[in-house]
């Protein structure tokens, strides 16, 4: 097994010693850090950024040769650490216990270790793993959000103030799939390269706003929060792909159900969960989206874009698209495509 060490805390500060540890560059645009694992060791990268308020993000996506342990070493105060499995199995542990914990896809753990206690964790021989990592450095964090946390329900303000890292934590679950979709934002950022570090922290701070409300939920037994089961999850995922590649032709929400092996209740629950609405405002959302992008690359008329989208009546699709860009499909075409053309 190969074993990496890192002394370091600061998330840029991990990235240069894991990079050194690798015998491999690493590059930086804006504060954000990358890496991609040499060929010798195996494949993909691992990506890192530091944000204001303490908070920082780390992106594992790799497939190592060999079996790879990183380790966290001890007599440093760690960050709170929450880590989110995107695919593979996620094996860690804490050095005191050396209890290994396993976490797979779709579930999530919320961590704290004490400062004299080293965590660990494995990447498995030819597994590819992918996992985020959101962490907190609570001095810094505190510094700036005193007030608001002092305000929070004892289960978050207790963790959040233990800023000697005096005291260890681990909660495990399934994530709700608001996270997911962030998640996906985070791997489909379109915004121009000036504005990527914006839109990341934008999207890391709303992920560590839902955690945090979704965590607070979990733990004082809110029972009007339910969470997904991997095969549902799953399921949803076939859902969301039907929608994007039947748009025009869309069945019902009771035969999408039917396709994926959920029932209604459960579809539209997993897309509030996902997306924050319903599947009938998610559709319209995305048909309205559809037709931007044919009205500016296409010569489809206007009584084309809506059939292509799944709108029969050209005066209903002209309504919808006033009401969401203020413009008629026309006149949106005549002001933008000399522009795109």
């Amino acid at each position: 097994m190969l074993t990496y060490n890192i002394n370091s805390i600061p998330i840029d500060q991990v990235m240069e010693e894991l990079a050194g540890q690798f015998n491999t560059q690493i590059s930086t645009n804006c504060g954000e850090c990358t890496i991609n694992i040499p060929s010798e060791l195996g494949q993909g990268y691992i990506k890192g950024v530091v944000f204001d308020k303490g908070i920082g993000f780390i992106n594992y996506c790799c497939e190592f040769r060999e079996e790879v342990q990183i380790n966290f070493l001890r007599n440093k105060i760690h960050p709170l650490k929450f880590l989110y499995v995107l695919e593979g199995e996620l094996s860690h542990y804490f050095e005191e216990t050396e209890n290994v914990q396993v976490l797979e896809q779709f579930q999530y753990c919320l961590l704290s270790g004490k400062s004299t206690i080293a965590h660990s964790i494995r990447f498995h021989k030819d597994s590819p793993l992918a996992f985020n990592s959101l962490e907190i450095n609570r001095k810094s964090f505190f510094e700036s959000m005193s007030c608001s946390i002092q305000k929070m329900k004892p289960s978050v303000r207790e963790l959040l103030m233990d800023l000697e890292s005096k005291n260890a934590f681990y909660h495990k679950g399934y994530y709700y799939l608001e996270m997911a979709d962030l998640f996906q934002q985070l791997q489909d950022v379109t915004v121009d390269k000036g504005f990527r570090k914006i839109f990341l922290e934008a999207v890391v701070h709303k992920m560590l706003l839902t955690q945090l409300e979704d965590f607070t939920s979990e733990v004082n037994g809110d029972t009007e929060k339910e969470i997904l089961k991997k095969h549902e999850v799953r399921s949803l995922e076939e859902a969301h792909d039907i929608i994007h590649n039947e748009i025009g032709e869309l069945p019902n929400i009771k035969e999408i159900a039917y396709r994926v092996g959920l029932n209604s209740n459960k579809l539209q629950f997993g897309f509030r969960r996902m997306h924050g609405k319903s599947i009938n405002a998610y559709v319209k959302e995305k048909r309205l989206e559809i037709s931007k992008k044919l009205l500016l690359e296409t010569s489809y008329t206007i009584s084309q874009v809506s059939d292509k989208i799944g709108i029969a009546s050209k005066s209903y699709f002209s309504k919808l698209f006033r009401q969401k860009y203020g413009l008629s499909p026309y006149e949106f075409r005549k002001k933008y495509q000399k522009d795109t053309v």
